[in-house]
């Protein structure tokens, strides 16, 4: 035998992750293949390594649940079966809440996206201190699978709230946002952004003052997100990875040429690389602004603001829009009320006619569902030109095909569900 003597131990700080290592008698490729549901088996990659002691983990495995293993290998071609062994993941000390599946139809969903990253809020029964029995907050950040199971988490630190999890610019770390602001009221002074590695480990924070939802990574490493000022007008600020901090854009001044008196609090920001602008969604005024990077100058903006582009057909119109974004064929997709007293959360999809200065609304989704977010939500294209539609406040994630017909469906007992972020691979966000 090539390959042998296989021992697996769980991870001591992730406890989803199983560390398998074996002896090779011979440089071979090797790698793990595991299964915990039945007749489906997940495998890490393939690696060609030397002879003695190899090792690898097993990604994507839910929490509290066993796990069979076995070491494969390939010689010119032909792949073997080594040693197996079998091992319980560790529970979860302080769970999040578990998704229940309400449709699950494989055969039309996106087989690129088998995982989800996004943050769940729930309120919980705090354990008795000093005779009193309290309640809080609590937030973690998670990836869950097809099954709505957790195969990763984190939980928020106390004093912080996790609304916007995102990935890293290159795609190799989650960024998730520690926001004070909606925990200790403090304006977001005491705000970061965190970069961390799938084993949970720590490599940058970032201090964003003034973060109160969204930021994002653009191509040089900076930091951009939108900070709240005095009287909430919002501006975009940008740190550098010298740690330079820099005003890109200020409402207030925007707001002054139009001379309108609304405050400005934004809940989306988006980077359209190619052309180097951002769009900043702000739920006070029921607007979006594009701003572009170099020049700091709004370009255009859709909504009710003066001079905003039209809708067309006017019934089309956005309101309390989230996750705002270009789409990589240039049309701008959007989750929103159907209409400005809200009944339901649809989505809504426009080209830009630039002639006329109108979103001309082409597709839709969830009209006459009647499924409500008081807050949050968002709307993804899938590689298979699927929909995944996020309800935020109403702790729901949809999957629907262009047609309309659902195909993946969770819901959640929680408060708030954060933005979400398809992932087809776990084994990139490694250290």
């Amino acid at each position: 035998m090539l390959v042998g003597g296989l021992e697996v131990e769980v991870h001591e700080t992730m406890g989803s992750i199983v560390v398998g290592a074996w002896e090779q008698s011979c440089e071979v490729s090797s790698w793990l293949e595991y299964s915990f549901d039945e007749g489906e088996w997940l495998q890490s990659p393939a690696k060609y390594r030397d002879v003695g002691l190899a090792s690898e983990v097993a990604l994507g495995v839910p929490f509290d649940t066993e796990v069979l293993l076995r070491v494969v290998w390939e010689v010119d071609g032909q792949k073997s079966e080594g040693d197996s062994a079998s091992i319980r993941t560790k529970a979860m000390p302080w769970a999040p809440p578990l998704a229940e599946v309400l449709v699950a139809d494989s055969e039309g969903w996106d087989s690129e996206t088998r995982w989800v990253l996004t943050s769940l809020v729930q309120e919980q029964q705090d354990s008795v201190l000093d005779g009193d029995q309290g309640r809080s907050m609590g937030h973690w950040n998670v990836v869950i699978d097809r099954r709505g199971r957790p195969v990763w988490a984190m939980r928020v630190p106390q004093g912080r709230v996790s609304f916007h999890p995102r990935l890293s610019y290159d795609g190799a770390s989650f960024l998730l946002d520690r926001n004070s602001f909606w925990a200790i009221y403090d304006s977001g002074a005491a705000s970061q952004v965190h970069q961390v590695k799938m084993d949970g480990s720590l490599v940058e924070t970032y201090d964003t003052p003034g973060l109160h939802q969204p930021f994002l990574q653009i191509a040089d490493g900076s930091i951009l997100w939108a900070a709240t000022s005095e009287g909430w007008m919002d501006r975009l600020m940008k740190r550098t990875v010298d740690g330079e901090e820099s005003i890109v854009w200020s409402c207030r001044t925007f707001h002054e040429h139009l001379d309108v008196r609304e405050y400005c609090a934004a809940n989306t920001l988006s980077w359209n690389e190619e052309q180097d602008t951002f769009l900043l969604s702000f739920y006070s005024t029921d607007s979006v602004v594009e701003v572009d990077h170099a020049s700091g100058v709004a370009m255009r903006w859709f909504g009710h603001l003066p001079q905003a582009w039209e809708f067309q057909p006017a019934q089309s119109a956005f309101w309390w829009q989230h996750g705002v974004h270009y789409t990589p064929e240039g049309t701008l997709l959007v989750s929103t009320s159907d209409v400005q007293d809200a009944q339901e959360t649809v989505v809504r999809e426009y080209r830009l006619d630039v002639s006329s200065e109108a979103l001309v609304e082409i597709w839709n989704f969830a009209v006459g569902d009647g499924i409500l977010a008081d807050e949050m939500g968002e709307a993804q294209r899938l590689g298979n030109g699927n929909i995944l539609h996020n309800y935020g406040t109403a702790a729901r994630l949809r999957e629907a095909t262009h047609e309309g017909d659902v195909v993946w469906d969770l819901a959640w007992d929680a408060e708030r569900l954060g933005s979400t972020v398809p992932l087809s691979d776990l084994y990139r966000f490694l250290p």
